[in-house]
């Protein structure tokens, strides 16, 4: 049996992939649709016909964006092997493709609500465009892989006002340490999210994250060298303060080299 329902109504922003990968590729016009179908193995006694137990042994979760059909170009862009001919787009090609999806947008509250998928796959060629005013929308839709553990991914409903940047250093040669206006949940595994440029050169990732208060510690793959101008980024993902803000993407904030 499947479930639908709109998880975002209205306009939410699109981003593929994460840290140093991420692209914003649009806007949805018309809500987010999220389906999810689930299947159980049901157990019983001879004696009794009645359904004593019953376990999850798969899910399907399609969630469906309802794009500006000028979009189209930057989906097409941001997936390889991807094709737009006229007003038809097909996702992907060749090999099986894995995504991650982000959706930023709001609740009814007006605080923000972020939905991390974290493997989807593109699922072909895109629906037929229907007209929303004088607008063409594009339905478009995306099949997330769900993990042993029944997980697709995660919702974030924003609490609180977001955590912002304040300021950052380098703290010897291998971390630098990320100062934020608010205490920071623990963000580990959550690295990636975050990225540097050196001497305006090309991106890199980190490897760990910590975080001590407001402060995020994160360390590179190779040490911070004397005099090079470091900047930092931050794609919206799932960094969150301890009282539910969410943290929203940033570019280009100067890193204080004390090396």
């Amino acid at each position: 049996m499947g479930t639908k329902a709109n998880v975002l109504i209205g306009v939410a922003e699109i981003t593929l992939d994460v840290g140093v990968d991420a692209r914003v590729v649009g806007y949805t016009t018309d809500g987010v649709i999220m389906n999810v179908k689930s299947d159980y193995f049901h157990t019983k006694t001879e004696e009794n016909v009645g359904t004593l137990k019953r376990y999850l042994i798969d899910q399907e979760v399609e969630v469906t964006l309802n794009i500006a059909e000028g979009t189209l170009t930057d989906l097409s862009d941001a997936i390889p092997s991807s094709s737009l001919v006229g007003n038809v787009l097909t996702l992907g090609g060749g090999s099986l493709q894995e995504h991650r999806l982000t959706l930023k947008g709001t609740t009814p509250g007006g605080r923000d609500r972020v939905i991390v998928l974290t493997l989807v796959n593109p699922t072909g060629e895109v629906a037929i465009p229907y007209k929303k005013g004088e607008v063409s929308i594009v339905p478009v839709v995306f099949s997330a892989l769900v993990a042993d553990s029944g997980e697709f991914g995660e919702i974030t409903d924003a609490q609180a006002d977001a955590p912002t940047f304040v300021s950052a250093t380098t703290n010897g040669a291998s971390k630098i340490d990320v100062t934020f206006s608010k205490a920071i949940t623990d963000p580990t595994g959550k690295h990636l999210e975050f990225w540097f440029t050196r001497d305006g050169g090309v991106a890199e990732a980190f490897t760990l994250a910590a975080v001590a208060g407001a402060v995020v510690s994160l360390t590179p793959s190779a040490n911070i060298l004397t005099g090079e101008v470091i900047l930092l980024f931050y794609a919206l993902g799932t960094v969150t303060s301890t009282d539910i803000g969410v943290l929203a993407s940033f570019a280009d904030q100067a890193v204080t080299n004390l090396e």
